[in-house]
């Protein structure tokens, strides 16, 4: 069962800063927002309680409330060209559930019980204390993720004429510093759960530990 009613608000105020030299182009921003809605479906969305349409509206699954973007691009010694971009949002909002179906409605939920009472939605934030299971030598250990996106992008590329063409070399580095981020949609949902809020890795390209790749271009 879905419902039509459909509502969403985005309050955000953006600040931009640029600046350039004769060998510099630095660029940033940072973005104050809030998002709320009720369902995040483009065909309406299924309620956990038909009768408290009101308890679905609270923040979406999209809200981040801080997001900030530095970018930088230089000329290097022998003509190489170095750009590079650094990003930073703070945690995002889970999407939280349970296993039950009390009322026999034919889908999970929020209902911790059969008296009516819900999880309140969207109710976690990514990061956790003592969360990742990491193994080493046979040894699992819990260690912490940060709720914070943080990544820098790297890319270097040098230029060469020959005749009527011209030869571009370039190497990318992603995520250069390797940092640990954990994709709000890899947790555990399920508040029953003994891994409840516990994040597992991604296939996201946003979320993969350091990648480097090297390109080459013709242009003629």
């Amino acid at each position: 069962m879905t419902t039509s009613t459909g509502k969403s608000a985005y309050d955000g105020l953006q600040l931009g800063l640029n600046a350039r030299t004769t060998r510099v182009t630095l660029g940033g921003t940072y973005t104050l927002s809030r998002t709320y809605d009720n369902h995040n479906g483009n065909r309406g969305g299924t309620p956990t309680n038909w009768f408290n349409l009101d308890d679905e509206y609270t923040y979406a699954s999209s809200d981040q409330r801080n997001r900030f973007v530095v970018n930088a691009v230089t000329v290097l010694p022998y003509s190489v060209q170095a750009s590079a971009i650094f990003f930073v949002g703070s945690p995002r909002p889970i999407n939280i559930g349970t296993n039950l179906d009390p009322f026999g409605l034919g889908y999970f939920g929020r209902w911790l019980d059969a008296t009516g009472r819900t999880l309140p939605r969207y109710s976690e934030r990514t990061g956790c204390d003592a969360c990742f299971p990491v193994t080493i030598n046979g040894v699992t250990t819990l260690e912490s993720v940060s709720g914070w996106d943080r990544k820098l992008d790297l890319r270097l590329a040098k230029s060469v004429k020959v005749r009527h063409l011209t030869l571009q070399g370039m190497v990318d580095v992603f995520n250069a510093l390797n940092i640990k981020n954990a994709n709000a949609t890899g947790y555990t949902t399920n508040y029953f759960s003994r891994t409840y809020l516990q994040p597992s890795s991604s296939t996201n390209l946003f979320y993969q530990p350091r990648q480097i790749q090297f390109g080459l271009r013709v242009s003629y």
